[in-house]
């Protein structure tokens, strides 16, 4: 299970505009001050499929399906220069396909994969694993999770908000978890789709000391930038303020003698 990140972001400039900002990012369902990743960078539909062991198999077992190489493989095979353009194009994203199957590693997935009750038949398999194979030729990324960590930063929406009427939202505060990592690209993008508005944004990890930082964006473009080496003072005295608690309330003391903090 990831970390929870505490992001804070303040927003400077015309209330209108914040407002009108708050209401289109908000999560359906949810009031003002929550932020949906989605309607700041969207992922494409296409990606929600199931990411995982079983999709890379079932794209390896597509990849044989269309290798003019594998003969021996039912299927409608690939021109051998478009296979290796399709290859190539995985090996830059780190797909690691081998670009076939045995017939006796075959034999495994569809053994394996029927039995616990995930696919019907091959033809289910192979579909996922063309969709898979798919996504990455159009969108760079397999399935929802790697594309989440690439364009968002962390691999799920933000949670952990709360709700605000609309004069506390013309203040321009923002407070949200994110799993695993800051949600800079995030905020970014806001910047570019506002750029009448300033946003300055700091967050740091449950991790005390680590993962922490600030920066602040105009109109698209990063203006300032602190993020402190991890674990050194400066981490935790950033961190203490961000997350509102002190080093010594999850467990650390000052080394007087080294004058660092340490776990206790």
């Amino acid at each position: 299970m990831p970390n929870h990140v505490t992001n804070r972001i303040r927003v400077f400039g015309d209330e209108a505009e914040i407002l009108r900002m708050l209401e289109e990012i908000r999560q359906e369902g949810a009031g003002i001050g929550s932020v949906d990743f989605n309607k700041v960078i969207p992922r494409p539909e296409s990606l929600e499929i199931p990411c995982g062991f079983s999709t890379f198999r079932c794209m390896e077992l597509y990849l044989t399906s269309v290798n003019p190489a594998a003969a021996w493989y039912p299927g409608d095979k690939m021109e051998p220069e478009e296979f290796s353009r399709v290859m190539e194009c995985l090996r830059n994203r780190n797909y690691g396909q081998k670009g076939y199957s045995s017939p006796e590693e075959t034999a495994v997935y569809e053994k394996g994969f029927l039995q616990k009750g995930r696919f019907s038949d091959r033809r289910e398999m192979e579909s996922l694993g063309r969709q898979a194979v798919t996504n990455v030729l159009l969108h760079g990324s397999a399935t929802w999770m790697e594309w989440s960590v690439e364009h968002w930063g962390t691999k799920q929406n933000s949670y952990g908000y709360e709700d605000m009427d609309r004069e506390a939202a013309k203040g321009g505060e923002l407070v949200f978890y994110s799993a695993g990592s800051c949600a800079d690209k995030i905020v970014r993008r806001l910047s570019e789709i506002y750029p009448e508005l300033y946003f300055s944004y700091r967050w740091a990890d449950e991790d005390f000391g680590n993962c922490v930082g600030e920066k602040e964006y105009e109109d698209g473009e990063e203006v300032f930038c602190n993020i402190p080496t991890q674990g050194s003072n400066e981490a935790f005295v950033m961190a203490e303020d961000i997350l509102g608690i002190s080093p010594e309330e999850c467990g650390y003391q000052m080394d007087e003698k080294e004058g660092i903090y340490v776990y206790q």
